[in-house]
């Protein structure tokens, strides 16, 4: 399970090196009625009156995560107990979704060249079959696990019609919000890895939000280095001392997960994983109209924990993007029920 353990917190504690981008950061929630957020200001005109700035205190809301699963439903899935462990993964943590109804959290699922695809690998995906992204509640859990029952191992490889219609599906979802195309398969791209490759770094760049790419690996039929320049492309790499191109098994950057019986549970723990993305990313509802004179966060209801601007140990604020770094993130990240705190003064 090389790269399993270390992906969440190369990604968690180092999370620009993840695709942290700037701009709109909204996503779905940090716009809501029920969190306004600070006012905006209005455009500097000689005629327009200047709104005044109202010292308050605003709460943020963590920033939304849209994954989406593409899992190979090719022939030589069917050998070596890889279909029935990655479906028992991958419904395991549908079901854990489910009980955390996480509104900040999105999953969908492509299957390529299975019996249900009704392309036959030929595309272009997300098919009518595969199941678009949504808050996992009842509904979406019952999609998501009625497509994998609907299908069996089918075809061959189209990792590449799969991989870039993801892209371009996911990338128009919750402007702002942060996304991860999971890729799951035990071959090889069936087109030039290199123009994938340049896909998953354009979509980690995306205005409208980045998207990583998460490379997991079922058994030991696949392209070593196409998978590890994949995690480094997507912004998921294990840690910054991988190796991409590692032929053996240590040191990958991708996630190579066991074989069965320890398959199901480490493809859950690699999705779980994944989740984590966005703990250190935080939105305002709009850019705060005044000096920020503190950021904090608590909890479970706990006291509060004061945080310091800067991009070694404390946060950085980018327009309504809160990001957190180091000791912060990663003291965020192993926590829950957090809340995050802002305080707007109309004085430096």
């Amino acid at each position: 399970m090389n790269g399993l353990t270390s992906f969440l917190g190369a990604c968690a504690l180092v999370l620009v090196a993840c695709g942290s981008s700037g701009g709109d950061q909204t996503g779905n929630d940090a716009g809501d009625a029920s969190n306004p957020g600070p006012d905006a200001s209005p455009e500097a005109s000689p005629d327009a009156p200047v709104e005044a700035c109202v010292p308050a205190s605003y709460d943020a809301t963590k920033r939304t995560l849209v994954m989406e699963i593409v899992l190979d439903g090719t022939a030589s899935m069917s050998s070596s107990q890889k279909w029935t462990s990655v479906s028992s993964g991958l419904q395991t943590f549908v079901d854990d979704a489910k009980t955390a109804a996480d509104p900040t959290f999105q999953a969908g699922l492509i299957v390529f060249s299975d019996s249900d695809d009704p392309t036959s690998g030929a595309g272009p995906y997300p098919t009518n079959v595969d199941v678009a992204p949504a808050t996992v509640d009842t509904t979406q859990s019952q999609k998501l696990v009625t497509r994998l029952a609907n299908g069996s191992p089918s075809g061959v490889s189209a990792i590449g019609p799969a991989l870039t219609g993801a892209y371009t599906f996911v990338e128009g979802l919750a402007p702002g919000a942060r996304k991860v195309v999971v890729l799951a398969t035990d071959g090889a791209p069936e087109v030039d890895g290199a123009t994938l490759l340049t896909a998953a770094g354009t979509a980690l760049a995306s205005s409208q939000g980045p998207v990583n790419t998460l490379s997991v690996a079922i058994g030991t039929g696949v392209d070593q280095s196409f998978m590890g320049d994949l995690a480094v492309a997507g912004g998921t790499r294990a840690s910054t001392s991988c190796d991409p191109h590692a032929t053996g098994t240590t040191n990958l950057c991708y996630v190579q997960l066991p074989d069965a019986p320890q398959m199901a549970g480490a493809f859950h723990d690699a999705l779980t994983a994944a989740t984590h993305l966005t703990d250190c990313e935080w939105v305002l509802g709009a850019p705060p109209n005044g000096f920020v004179a503190a950021v904090s966060w608590s909890s479970g209801g706990g006291n509060p924990q004061a945080v310091t601007p800067n991009a070694t140990d404390g946060y950085t604020l980018d327009g309504t993007l809160i990001t957190f770094h180091g000791q912060s993130c990663a003291a965020i990240s192993a926590s829950s029920n957090v809340a995050v705190k802002v305080s707007v003064t109309c004085g430096v």
